[in-house]
């Protein structure tokens, strides 16, 4: 909602708004002008939440294939986070997540874009610049960041903290791995998140797509842009 409200006062001064980010979800969403409107408590989340430690994922899965199938032939029984927002949803409102997310796509978009996407020729040199991503984080006080945040009463389990670089490093503080070794697990995590961002972002095919080649410049790579443009 904020971010669109920017992107409209840029564009009615006749200017061009440049968006950039790599989560592809609330990309589209953006894009689309799709609202987030997350349920009032109602206790239906917690409810659900208990039944999965009591009852078991497998017999919320079933009652998700009972109403509608295709979303849970498409989730995982390890997916429980997916799995308990299907049956919130349609327990909240009386349709299927299915139902609603069709109707959501049938919304015309409410900008038109003109989409870029950058990847290297040569996969490696993303890695490697992400595992030194990884090292710098280190270097610049990740660890005390997540103490600080954990002093402010973050849950461990928040959403927040399970994210990449933090859950692997909450491990190491509570003794259950060396430092190196949550290091080594956020770099292997951040590099199977890049591959799902290409992913994620293939599926679009409007998106032009910029490919680095070994040693080309970022001046060079916006000189692309500008021709695409």
């Amino acid at each position: 909602q904020m971010a669109s409200e920017i992107i409209d006062s840029i564009l009615a001064q006749g200017k061009t708004a440049i968006i950039c980010g790599g989560t592809g979800l609330y990309m589209d969403s953006l894009i689309k002008g799709n609202a987030f409107a997350p349920f009032p408590s109602t206790g239906v989340r917690e409810q659900l939440e208990r039944r999965a430690d009591t009852e078991g994922m497998e017999v919320l899965l079933a009652e998700l294939n009972a109403i509608d199938p295709a979303s849970a032939q498409r989730l995982h029984l390890k997916d429980r986070k997916r799995i308990i927002r299907a049956l919130e949803v349609y327990l909240e409102t009386g349709q299927t997540i299915t139902a609603h997310n069709l109707k959501t796509q049938a919304i015309p978009p409410k900008y038109k874009p003109i989409w870029f996407a950058l990847e290297d020729e040569n996969r490696q040199d993303l890695y490697e610049r992400i595992d030194q991503r990884v090292e710098i984080m280190l270097q610049d006080g990740l660890l005390s960041e997540i103490q600080g945040l954990l002093q402010e009463g973050i849950p461990e389990k928040s959403t927040a903290m399970q994210a990449i670089g933090y859950k692997e490093f909450l491990a190491a503080l509570r003794g259950e791995c060396s430092v190196e070794q949550a290091a080594a697990q956020v770099q292997q995590a951040s590099r199977k998140y890049a591959k799902r961002q290409l992913t994620w972002f293939r599926r679009n095919p409007d998106i032009h797509w910029l490919r680095r080649a070994p040693g080309e410049t970022t001046q060079e790579i916006l000189q692309k842009a500008r021709q695409i443009l």
